[in-house]
């Protein structure tokens, strides 16, 4: 279950979309009306139109609620949250990310900034991470992260929903903007697929007992503006059975499209390799792959 709950984890960080964590009952909240064809087709399509739609300022906040389990019994944990500008067709964004390493609490949030100039590689720079002198960066080839590193990868899972969407009701998003708010249930499995961990036996016996259990979907809720882009997005996802296993809650935005995105690659001189500190950033972006 744990590589299930990592999987949805790093969707919400490729997906990058968010403003502060849905609550709860928020979800499903009370349907004003059944859809009509025209919304249905709307929705399907509006991943594809926020992918096209150019650089956008984004944040993004993940909450998990681990009930009865170590390390955080009874507590909310907050594993990342993010904001920068991205234009995800082209997979080039900055970004500064806030990251839970010590759910313990003893130790503080590290802070990850990250410049990917291009869908081939991507800067990291922290604080913490111990380089030589002069240097601030790691260069990491994209082709060597998992996945869902991607900030493109996570997308299309809102349009591939199951059954009849729900329209709940109007909402003014961020600078004024009127969108229109949906739930639609989409597989947790083409979540994880998206989130780009291997169907191994562990993962699918997982998915099968939520399934079993009735938790075989999970609730999407889209705030699809004028032009069908998604500008919010929120979602709570229940993993307990029996009483038992996490909760996640993630929520994000998009807001001024059109912004100036300036994502040059930083100086030679101020870069080193990932083979050196790879270590390092391991607890941060998870496995890097050979």
């Amino acid at each position: 279950m744990r590589r299930i709950v990592l999987a949805l984890l790093l969707v919400a960080a490729a997906f990058t979309a968010v403003e502060p964590v849905v609550r709860r009952a928020d979800v499903g909240a009370s349907v004003l009306r059944k859809v009509t064809r025209d919304e249905v087709r709307r929705l399907r399509d509006a991943a594809q139109r926020t992918l096209d739609a150019g650089p956008r300022r984004y944040g993004i906040e993940v909450a998990l609620d681990v009930p009865a389990d170590p390390p955080a019994p009874g507590r909310t944990v907050i594993p990342f949250r993010a904001e920068g500008t991205v234009d995800p067709a082209i997979g080039v964004s900055v970004a500064s990310f806030e990251v839970l390493v010590d759910p313990y609490g003893e130790e503080p949030d590290t802070t990850l900034d990250v410049i990917a100039p291009s869908n081939e590689v991507t800067y990291v720079g922290s604080a913490s991470f111990t380089l030589p002198p002069g240097a601030r960066w790691v260069e990491v080839p994209t082709a060597r992260l998992q996945s869902a590193a991607s900030t493109t990868s996570a997308l299309a899972y809102a349009s591939d929903f199951v059954g009849r969407p729900r329209f709940v009701g109007p909402y003014e998003a961020r600078g004024g903007v009127k969108t229109r708010h949906y739930v639609v249930d989409v597989p947790v499995r083409t979540i994880v697929e998206a989130g780009g961990i291997p169907a191994d036996a562990a993962t699918r016996r997982d998915l099968r007992r939520l399934e079993r259990a009735g938790r075989g979907t999970a609730p999407v809720n889209l705030w699809l503006d004028h032009d069908g882009r998604i500008v919010v997005y929120a979602t709570y996802l229940s993993f307990a059975i029996k009483g038992e296993g996490p909760e996640l809650a993630v929520s994000g935005e998009y807001y001024d499209f059109g912004t100036e995105l300036d994502a040059s690659r930083p100086p030679a001189e101020q870069v080193v390799p990932l083979d050196t500190v790879a270590d390092q950033l391991e607890p941060f972006l998870g496995p890097v792959e050979p």
